[in-house]
Parts: C-alpha cells; sequence; structure tokens
C-alpha cells in the first residue's frame, strides 16, 4: 500500500516526459517551416531544366539536356501544371529508337532520347510540360496558388479601362487565372490596325492594370504563332506555376499554337511608392522552352 504514491508520481512524470517531447518537436517542426526560404531566385530557372510527362503520369523525359555539365542527380523536384509539385528521381538515360517521329509528346515518349526521371511522389498530368530542379530552390512555401476564373465574365467597365490606358479598341477580354497575392489575369484581344495586331497578358493587380504586350503582324494565315489565322484564345494558354520572389512574383506562361508550345517566364515587380517609386511592371525573362508537337 505504501508503495502506490511512488507509483504515482512515477506515471505523472513520464507524462510530463511525453509532452514536453511533443512541445519540442512541434517547435523544431515550425523552425524547419520559418527557416525555409520564402522567396524563389529567379536564376534558379537556368540552374533546372524543362521535361513532359508520359501519358500515364509516372515519368519525365528531358528530350534534349543542356550542353553544359550538371548534376542531373540532384534534380529531385518537379513543378508544372498550376504549380502542382512531385517528388522524382533520376532513373537513367534511355535511348532514342528508329519509331522516334520527332514529336516532343507523351504519344511519343518512349521513341525519344534523353534521360528519364522516376515520378516517386504525386502523380504527374498527362504530356504537362515541368520545370525540374532540387527541392531547395522551389519550394512549397514559395509557390502561390492559381485558380481558374474560365467562368468569371469581363465587365464592359474593364474594357473600356484598358482601351482607355492602351488607346487601342479591345475586341476580346478573356478571364484566364488567379493568381495568389496578386490579382487575376486576363487575355486581351485589340482589334487589328491593318495587318498590325496586338495581344497582351494583363493583370489587374490593387496597383490597377499591367500588361505585358504581344505584338504581330499577320501574314500567310498567321500572326502570334504559325497558322493561328490571326486568332488568339484563351485555351492556347496555361500556367507553369507561379512563385513569390522577392522582387514580386514569377510566372510561367505556356503558350500552345498549330505547331507546338512555349514556355516562357514573366517578372510581375510591384510598384513602390515615393521620390524615386516605379509603376508596376510585368517584364520577360531570358528562360524558353519549346515543344514541337504538331499532329502527324
Amino acid at each position: 500500500m505504501k508503495k502506490k504514491p511512488f507509483i504515482k508520481y512515477i506515471s505523472v512524470f513520464i507524462a510530463a516526459l511525453l509532452l514536453l517531447t511533443h512541445v519540442i518537436q512541434g517547435a523544431s517542426a515550425a523552425k524547419s517551416v520559418n527557416e525555409t526560404p520564402a522567396f524563389f531566385n529567379k536564376s534558379a530557372l537556368k540552374q533546372g531544366t524543362f521535361g513532359f510527362a508520359n501519358l500515364e503520369g509516372t515519368k519525365l523525359l528531358v528530350d534534349y539536356p543542356q550542353e553544359q555539365e550538371l548534376n542531373w542527380s540532384q534534380f529531385n523536384v518537379a513543378v508544372g501544371h498550376n504549380g502542382q509539385r512531385l517528388l522524382i528521381k533520376l532513373k537513367g538515360k534511355q535511348k532514342e529508337t528508329d519509331e522516334n517521329n520527332g514529336r516532343q509528346t507523351a504519344y511519343n515518349f518512349d521513341q525519344l532520347g534523353g534521360l528519364i526521371y522516376e515520378v516517386i511522389g504525386g502523380k504527374a498530368e498527362s504530356n504537362e510540360t515541368y520545370f525540374i530542379v532540387k527541392d531547395s530552390a522551389l519550394t512549397d512555401r514559395m509557390l502561390l496558388e492559381l485558380t481558374s476564373m474560365n467562368k468569371k465574365k469581363p465587365t464592359s467597365k474593364m474594357k473600356s479601362e484598358i482601351t482607355k490606358l492602351k488607346n487601342r479598341a479591345v475586341k476580346n477580354l478573356y478571364p484566364l487565372q488567379n493568381i495568389e497575392e496578386i490579382g487575376n489575369v486576363y487575355l486581351v484581344e485589340y482589334k487589328p490596325k491593318g495587318k498590325d495586331m496586338l495581344a497582351s497578358l494583363a493583370v489587374l493587380t490593387s496597383d490597377g492594370w499591367v500588361f505585358k504586350d504581344y505584338p504581330a503582324k499577320f501574314s500567310d494565315n498567321s500572326a502570334w504563332r504559325v497558322d493561328d489565322g490571326g486568332s488568339i484564345t484563351p485555351d492556347m494558354f496555361s500556367f507553369t506555376f507561379a512563385a513569390r520572389s522577392e522582387q514580386g512574383v514569377i510566372i510561367g506562361v505556356q503558350w500552345l499554337g498549330a505547331e507546338g508550345e512555349s514556355t516562357s517566364f514573366l517578372e510581375y515587380t510591384q510598384a513602390k511608392k515615393g521620390k524615386n517609386g516605379k509603376k508596376a511592371k510585368l517584364s520577360e525573362l531570358d528562360v524558353r522552352y519549346s515543344r514541337y508537337m504538331m499532329p502527324i
């Protein structure tokens, strides 16, 4: 009977020790998250590479590795399809076969030569383009949410605002995506002036409208893309990812045409107020990836 108080104290001590261990682990995990870099460095775009998924979404192919030697095994994440982040592992080289038709598509995946990465965490979207890099360069904390807004109709007021700002009549205004922390992205098609065509990716932000213009000349049934008929539509556009940077936001834009798809990156820079103030802007970075996908 005299031993019961001692056993009771031991039980209380063990319970307290377990609680303290849980608190320490929680604090350690929180510290780890807080120490993860919050900003994406745009120089990482030239330190990684690009590839695309097979039909099953289980593999990625880097079909023409850069000329410079890279440590290919260090790349362990792939990000694409509106910021989907996958865990990957280098599997090895794949040899080109005689059946290769030259198309950089999932249907020709097994015939192309290049490097194969196996998807070990998640599942890739079939035939989608992904940016491949090491995990510390593009973390979950850096990525911003992309939300489709194709059912949200633009207003006549928006068209009037753009017409006034650009001094050019708007033919079509299409909603594309909402980017967390920035605003809504639209595709603007302006009325042509003879053979002079103009389109913009426009972001409606807290600083107002910000534009990246794409002028073109209409010739041989082509303007922005081969055989586009001088037309530009929202189904041509998708987004690789959006990531927070120290200057603003880096946005991966995929533009589909009759012959294939090109991926480029825009940098949204926030407006700065004060004596040395600057307007918000969208500028294109010197990073591109293209896939030849013309149907046979």
